[in-house]
């Protein structure tokens, strides 16, 4: 890995286009570790390109347009890496990472009606830039192919066991999202090579430009495959959060939407039926009558229920009319209004003998408890003329 602070990294050269111009062309694209070429170079805005891995993306820049112009008059190799902001129009050496990857150019697709490209490339190696040579139309970059020599031996046990245990990661987090097909998961299963897999791997990933970035850092396969499978599990939990957070979304949305066509066909069966009780205006007409009354709050949840339940009777049930009833005497009584008035015994009992004939026993209950009452109100409460 490339520390790029270091003040003799990436140094830039500028030449003239018009002048004759030396270049130290490859011969070949089989990454030789130390190997050193100079190839074009291309600064991509937020992809990373691995060594195994095709990827398609357009070129619209002009320095960029001539560097392709240049692989394809040669070799066909270029140097693609990434600039650390997206933003910028064209980076400078020091805005771009050192370390990228040497492409081979398989396709060139020239867009109609525009001077863009669409370029197929195939990732052959990590490569290190240890010069960027800034010319008047493109840039160049003289890198080193980066190659763990521990890769090449696929049929190390070592590697083999680090292979299996990335597959298996990458088989759990498939599982869990929906990013990735059964045939790419098959196809990465099949590589025998755990450098090859890993880089596979990776760009599958849906991580950071960043963390990418680290990951094509990483020369040696154990310390890439390690730094994968953390990648790897944080994503699969991230999934199955996403999953479990989609699940119960999903069914919040199916029983509303139930919930709303059930009370939709209810109002077409009682408007077609000419019927109106326990309709859903009748329902609204109480909860704002017991919006708008004294009631306790501990007793709302109770009245609500009471009023949820006359919404949910049949036509004609009798007992609606008797819940209608009890709810109209609930509000047409004068909660959480005082009365100061006196208790007249004599009057009550007056009343009671007019009114009613008989129940001499219950009449002596009555004025028991008003004169109860009437002794307390002596000794300086109130009433309520609520419940």
């Amino acid at each position: 890995m490339i520390d790029e602070k270091q003040p003799n990294t990436k140094k830039t050269t500028r030449r003239k286009s018009s002048a004759p111009r030396r270049r130290k062309k490859a011969e070949t694209d089989q990454p030789f570790s130390g190997f050193l070429i100079e190839v074009p170079l291309i600064p991509l805005r937020g992809l990373t390109v691995f060594p195994g891995v095709s990827l398609s993306f357009d070129v619209a820049r002009d320095r960029s347009r001539a560097a392709v112009k240049a692989a394809m008059d040669n070799n066909q190799l270029i140097f693609l890496t990434t600039q650390k902001d997206p933003l910028r129009e064209w980076p400078e050496a020091d805005e771009i990472y050192a370390t990228g990857c040497v492409a081979r150019i398989r396709q060139v697709l020239e867009l109609p009606n525009s001077e863009n490209m669409k370029l197929l490339v195939e990732g052959r190696s990590r490569a290190r830039m240890e010069k960027l040579v800034s010319l008047d139309d493109m840039d160049e970059a003289q890198v080193l192919y980066l190659t763990d020599p521990d890769g090449q031996i696929a049929d190390s046990p070592l590697q083999e066991a680090w292979r299996r245990r990335l597959i298996r990661s990458f088989e759990k987090y498939a599982a869990a999202s929906s990013r990735v097909s059964a045939e790419t998961l098959m196809a990465i299963s099949e590589i025998s090579s755990a450098s090859m897999a890993a880089d596979a791997i990776a760009g599958q990933l849906s991580i950071t430009t960043e963390e990418k970035q680290q990951v094509l850092e990483a020369v040696a396969t154990e310390s890439r495959i390690e730094l994968l499978i953390g990648l790897i599990e944080r994503e699969q939990y991230i999934a199955e959060l996403e999953k479990t957070i989609n699940d119960k979304v999903r069914v919040t949305i199916e029983k509303n939407q139930k919930d709303y066509f059930l009370r939709e066909q209810m109002k077409a069966i009682q408007k077609e039926l000419g019927d109106h009780e326990g309709s859903q205006e009748e329902q609204d007409h109480y909860l704002e009558l017991l919006e708008k009354s004294g009631i306790p709050d501990d007793a709302r949840p109770k009245i609500t229920k009471e009023i949820a339940r006359l919404g949910r009777m049949p036509s004609g049930y009798p007992e609606g009319g008797v819940l209608r009833n009890y709810l109209d005497l609930l509000f047409e009584m004068p909660w959480g209004h005082v009365d100061t008035e006196r208790l007249k015994i004599a009057q009550a009992r007056r009343v009671l003998n007019r009114d009613h004939y008989g129940l001499e026993k219950v009449k002596e209950r009555i004025l028991e408890y008003l004169a109860v009452r009437r002794m307390r109100l002596d000794a300086g409460e109130t009433t309520s003329k609520g419940p």
